[in-house]
This record gives C-alpha cells, sequence and structure tokens, in this order.
C-alpha cells in the first residue's frame, strides 16, 4: 500500500481537550503534505466548526462535515455535495417531536438555528458551530429553509424523553439516520441526532478519494468514536486513538498508545 490521503477527525483525535491541534502534530502534518500526501478532515461538526482547525493545519482543499452529509471546500468557501433532510423527513419530524419537552435545534451546512429555549444548550451545541442563531420557527414552513437546507436536527432532553423520541422516529420515519447519547456535562440528559440516511463518514471518504483522484486503498484514516467506524470501514489502513471504545478498536488496521501527539504517532508509521 502506497498511502497517498490521510483523513483525520477532529474532536478526540485532532483536536486535544482545548479545542487546539497540538504543535507536534501539525509540524507532522505540515512534513507530510511536503511529500505530496493528501490531508483532509472528516468531522461531525459543522463546516463552520471545522474550519478554524482546518486552517490551522493549512488544510484548504475538501473537507466532510456533517458525518458525511456536506463536503465543503475551505479555501473556496464553496460547497461540493450537500446531502439535506427531505422536506417530508422534516415535517415528520415536526410532528412528532412537537409537545415532547425537548430543546430542538436545525444544522444547516454553516449555522445551528434554536429557537428561545435554545440558550440552555448553547455551549454544548456549539462544538458543532459557533453560529447559532435563534428563529421564532423552526418547523418546515419557514422561510429561512430556503436559503438554509437543512442537513441534521438535534434535540436534548431528559433521558427518559429522548428515548421516546428516539422510538418514535426510527419507527415513523424512512431514509432517516438517528443515533442517541448522553450529553456528558449534564447528567441525566441525551441528545438525538437525526440526520438522512446513507451518507457517513466512509461515504465521505470515498468521495474524496474520487475528488482527490486518489484509490480507497491508498487513504489512512484515523479517529477515536463510533461514526469513525464506517471510514475505517473502507480506508486502506486505519487507527483507532487509545481513548476509543472496543467495538471502534476493533474496526481499526491499527491502534495508538496514549500519546500527546497521536497523529504524529500514525504519520510516523505509514510514512516512515
Amino acid at each position: 500500500m502506497t498511502a497517498r490521503l490521510l483523513a483525520l477527525d477532529l474532536d478526540g483525535t485532532l483536536l486535544d481537550e482545548t479545542g487546539q491541534v497540538r504543535p507536534r502534530d501539525r509540524d507532522a502534518i505540515a512534513a507530510v503534505r511536503e511529500r505530496g500526501v493528501i490531508v483532509t478532515i472528516i468531522t461531525g461538526r459543522l463546516a463552520a466548526g471545522s474550519v478554524e482547525a482546518a486552517r490551522a493545519c493549512d488544510i484548504l482543499g475538501a473537507i466532510g462535515c456533517c458525518d458525511g452529509s456536506h463536503l465543503y471546500d475551505v479555501g473556496a468557501d464553496q460547497t461540493l455535495a450537500h446531502h439535506a433532510l427531505a422536506a417530508d423527513t422534516r415535517r415528520s419530524l415536526d410532528a412528532l417531536l412537537d409537545d415532547r419537552e425537548l430543546t430542538r435545534y436545525v444544522f444547516s451546512s454553516s449555522h445551528v438555528f434554536c429557537d428561545d429555549l435554545g440558550h440552555r444548550f448553547a455551549g454544548y451545541v456549539r462544538t458543532w458551530s459557533p453560529q447559532l442563531s435563534m428563529l421564532d420557527d423552526l418547523t418546515e414552513g419557514a422561510e429561512i429553509w430556503d436559503d438554509h437546507a437543512p442537513l441534521a436536527q438535534l434535540v436534548i432532553g431528559s433521558s427518559q424523553r429522548v428515548t421516546a423520541a428516539f422510538a418514535a422516529v426510527t419507527a415513523e420515519v424512512p431514509d432517516l439516520f438517528a443515533v442517541s447519547f448522553a450529553v456528558s456535562h449534564a447528567p441525566g440528559t441525551h441528545a438525538l441526532l437525526m440526520r438522512a440516511k446513507g451518507p457517513s463518514k466512509g461515504t465521505a471518504l470515498a468521495e474524496l478519494c474520487e475528488h482527490y483522484g486518489v484509490e480507497l486503498a491508498d487513504s489512512v484514516a484515523v479517529g477515536d468514536w463510533l461514526n469513525d467506524v464506517p471510514m475505517f470501514q473502507v480506508a486502506g489502513r486505519s487507527f483507532a486513538m487509545a481513548v476509543a471504545p472496543p467495538e471502534v478498536k476493533r474496526a481499526a488496521t491499527d491502534h495508538l498508545p496514549a500519546s500527546a501527539s497521536s497523529i504524529a504517532d500514525a504519520i510516523a508509521r505509514c510514512w516512515p
């Protein structure tokens, strides 16, 4: 295998606990790029929440955002692919999620939109994008969606209410990917993230390889979480971070030790 493309997750992988790129990792990325390797990002964040990290590493080409729902060219500030929630799906979610006492957010390619209750979890949601805007109406009929086709929706609330919402949307809304998870800084609170079925970090890696003219077999992926498994499954080689859950490590070809510079360690193994 002659690896030609390196795809990096952001949170828990390229970024440290303060949200910054470690200097040794940044230097290793610069060095491998000088050798002709394409370095890209594939993240669950929206584009607006990804560009700072990309620019810090001089990654100015195409990246994958929102778990493969959006491909974005950083340097050109241009959308390359946009897999939005269908209007029928959004109407179904409006009906199913109304009156469930959940705080609701709608993700476009760059913004997170919320109603007047959205401030409750604003700090947490800004992980996806720092651009948080308040709306009076989040439903499908709002005119703003003509210019900001939603990529995903997020609801946050008690674990019991989120569990009930998850059961409802997975049973009644076709063509929807939904995942529920705990909100770590708010005990007893869960989130439910919903986006179009089909896109994933694996499809993003395939699309980015095609964009750059690279075979999937010549790609390397590094990540730490369950949403990274689809790109591990298609990459020629994959590295799981030391903090990754067991099921993520099982999907990877290689495991990284606990290190202050895990990206640099992965680069050293692939491009000695």
